[in-house]
């Protein structure tokens, strides 16, 4: 599908993977990807759906643990 988005083309491609995780599997497309495929300048790829929500997990999970565990630390 190409659509208009943030002001430019874009277009996505759909995959449904079944028997994998979603992190490994993009891991492995990614360098599939920058092997075999040059993007001109203005071009880029960009991973989304599951595994853009499980990249900011990674983040926000540590984090909201290390407020959780400073905020019990000046409780006391």
């Amino acid at each position: 599908m190409i659509r208009d988005k943030n002001g430019m083309l874009a277009g996505d491609v759909f995959r449904d993977m079944t028997g994998c995780d979603v992190g490994s599997y993009v891991e492995d497309l990614k360098k599939a990807v920058a092997e075999k495929v040059q993007l001109p300048a203005v071009y880029s790829i960009v991973w989304s759906g599951q595994y853009e929500f499980m990249e900011r997990v990674k983040l926000v999970v540590p984090l909201t643990l290390v407020i959780i565990f400073v905020t019990f630390y000046f409780s006391l």
